[in-house]
């Protein structure tokens, strides 16, 4: 890798429905050169990369990525996600784009969709509070999503 392994970030690599055994592979051949997958499950990947741009090569070179999610936190629920997500200072977020809160639909094949349940809003309260960009629910420049 070009960057050192304490400058990787952690990303959520979702998977398309197919079939579990050809996953991990399909993965790490994606992520060769980029970075290292560090845990992978029947829907997803965590895959430590260096930036944004090793995150849509990586989505480019498999047809079984259905998207690449940086990860600012993660917990055994919702709330415990919520505490620990912190918003990387260089990011676009922490700079001000403008966003909107997704949710991951299981069994749609369409994948994310706007965040409407008020828990799911309430849990995110403080993450959300600090993000400088303005909410525009049509055409955001990221998406904040809940996996």
């Amino acid at each position: 890798w070009a960057a050192h392994p304490w400058a990787l970030r952690p990303y959520r690599v979702v998977f398309r429905d197919v079939h579990e055994a050809f996953r991990a592979e399909d993965a790490a051949g994606a992520a060769r050169g980029l970075g290292e997958i560090r845990d992978i499950n029947n829907v997803s990947a965590l895959v430590m990369l260096p930036d944004d741009a090793a995150a849509r090569r990586l989505a480019r070179r498999s047809v079984l990525v259905r998207y690449v999610l940086e990860e600012f936190g993660r917990g055994d629920s919702l709330d415990a996600a919520a505490a620990a997500a912190v918003v990387a200072a260089d990011s676009t977020l922490a700079r001000g784009a403008s966003w909107r809160v997704r949710v991951d639909a299981p069994g749609r094949r369409t994948g994310l969709v706007n965040a409407w349940d008020r828990g799911v809003l309430a849990a995110l309260d403080g993450v959300l509070a600090s993000l400088p960009g303005p909410v525009d629910l049509d055409t955001a420049d990221e998406d904040v999503a809940v996996f």
